[in-house]
């Protein structure tokens, strides 16, 4: 009795038929799970930016609303291009002084915000917002992340003061904020900048 036997392989055509579907569903997944990486990195860089320059925000608000009066705003003079950049605020006959130092272009470095107290000895306060102000003092401190790399940098800033008679004094602080200026930016980090204002009105 012969028998025949029946061939259960594959040929190689359903062979490569089969490699090839496989191939473009393994693509499609990686490009989806890439595209979902890329997403998250992105959200988590803007949330970064946000978290820094609310921060900042709440601090200068915050201390701008709590002093006994605005002693002045102005803009120092090392840079046209800068616009009532600076505020001097006092408390307790303690003054605050407020600086936004704008990222300059081609800078390896970012622009950031700046605080310091002054102790005035017999010098008039106006002097902290004229174009011979007292300098920024060797223990300011920085009230954005000034890492070039994981950082945030100051593209804009600018202190709004309105005295009118019979009412509150009112600040407004608007500024915008980018990465830092090494940091790395391809199409799934590149951020757009980010704008923050406040208006204060003194206590």
């Amino acid at each position: 009795m012969n028998y025949k036997l029946k061939n259960t392989g594959f040929t190689l055509i359903e062979a490569l038929i089969a490699v090839t579907i496989f191939a473009v569903i393994g693509i499609v997944a990686a490009d989806l799970l890439n595209r979902s990486f890329q997403g998250n990195n992105k959200a988590t860089l803007v949330s970064k930016l946000k978290q820094n320059g609310q921060s900042a925000l709440n601090i200068m608000g915050e201390t701008i609303r709590s002093s006994d009066a605005v002693i002045c705003t102005g803009t120092y003079p090392d840079d046209p291009a800068y616009s009532n950049d600076t505020i001097v605020i006092v408390k307790n006959g303690v003054y605050t002084r407020f600086r936004f130092y704008l990222q300059k272009a081609l800078s390896a470095n970012n622009g950031y915000i700046a605080q310091d107290l002054i102790t005035l000895t017999g010098q008039d306060s106006q002097v902290l917002c004229s174009a011979t102000q007292i300098p920024m003092s060797t223990n300011q401190s920085y009230l954005t992340d000034t890492d070039i790399n994981n950082g945030i940098s100051i593209k804009s800033g600018v202190f709004d003061y309105v005295k009118k008679d019979g009412v509150k004094d009112l600040v407004t602080i608007k500024f915008s904020i980018s990465q830092g200026v090494n940091a790395i930016k391809g199409v799934d980090t590149q951020t757009n900048d980010v704008s923050f204002e406040t208006t204060v009105t003194l206590r």
